[in-house]
């Protein structure tokens, strides 16, 4: 390889590295990537709430574990799921072909096929693989997709994308979940979901992706409830992460919650209002 190749792949490698520089709740100043873009009074909101997450999560004893699979909140993701999903002895979720199939059948019956809780999430997701699909360039019939999930408990969006792509005779495209709680796939086909990576993998085995789709992931990100690290700028580590992962021609579909003017951080779940909107 030539000079700037060479030059231009550390320069990446580098970025990878970057893109989740605080080990800890404390907001170095001058920071680069969004400390110095979000106001004072903002910051030490958020750093009251990351505070009481770490807290949280020392006190559950959850520093190096998951997520409680038996939380209630689980329900979110439907009856079935929650009644049918297990769990490794690390916490890692099963995703088993019960649970694949039981997501294409409802799917094939006309439901949204998002979780309950997420309105019309799986329209969403169907809409854009749809566009995706007939407009992204270098994603052509011949040539191989490669797609990924961030942020999944359940493969709900990873059914409803081979779902779509099945029903435009697409068979062409390559699934990954991506999650610091890395699912185990079960008796699922590997034309279905290809494989489940940890996030922090990607930094050292990257991959890039023609199409990537986030839905409810990034406002979580840096809370601790998943198993993800505590840090005051995860949200903004995570989309910067998926921006370098992103091929130049790829897509990024991003769904989060928002406020109005103020950014709203909570303990489980950050709400972006305007001024970190301007930051994506």
């Amino acid at each position: 390889p030539s000079c700037e190749e060479d030059c231009g792949k550390l320069l990446w490698e580098l970025q990878m590295r970057r893109a989740r520089p605080y080990n800890g709740i404390t907001v170095p100043p001058n920071n680069g990537y969004s400390a110095k873009c979000i106001p004072d009074e903002t910051m030490k909101e958020m750093n009251a709430v990351y505070s009481a997450s770490k807290l949280r999560r020392d006190k559950m004893g959850l520093m190096d574990g998951h997520f409680h699979p038996t939380n209630p909140n689980m329900k979110q993701l439907g009856e079935f799921i929650f009644e049918h999903m297990n769990y490794t002895d690390d916490g890692r979720p099963e995703w088993t072909v019960e649970i694949w199939d039981n997501l294409l059948k409802n799917l094939n019956e006309g439901m949204d096929g998002g979780p309950p809780a997420y309105r019309n999430s799986g329209k969403s997701i169907a809409n854009g693989m749809d566009w995706s699909l007939k407009n992204m360039a270098g994603c052509g019939t011949h040539s191989l997709c490669q797609m990924s999930v961030f942020s999944a408990i359940s493969p709900w969006a990873e059914a409803i994308m081979f779902w779509v792509a099945s029903r435009l005779n697409r068979s062409n495209i390559r699934i990954t979940s991506v999650d610091f709680n890395p699912c185990v796939l079960v008796d699922i086909p590997s034309d279905a979901i290809a494989e489940c990576q940890a996030t922090l993998d990607l930094v050292e085995n990257p991959q890039s992706f023609d199409l990537i789709v986030s839905y409810s992931g990034i406002e979580h990100d840096g809370l601790g409830r998943y198993g993800d690290p505590i840090n005051p700028n995860g949200d903004i580590s995570a989309l910067r992460e998926m921006w370098l992962l992103t091929k130049p021609s790829g897509i990024l579909l991003l769904a989060i919650p928002r406020a109005g003017l103020k950014f709203q951080p909570k303990t489980n779940i950050a709400i972006w209002g305007n001024e970190k909107i301007k930051i994506l």
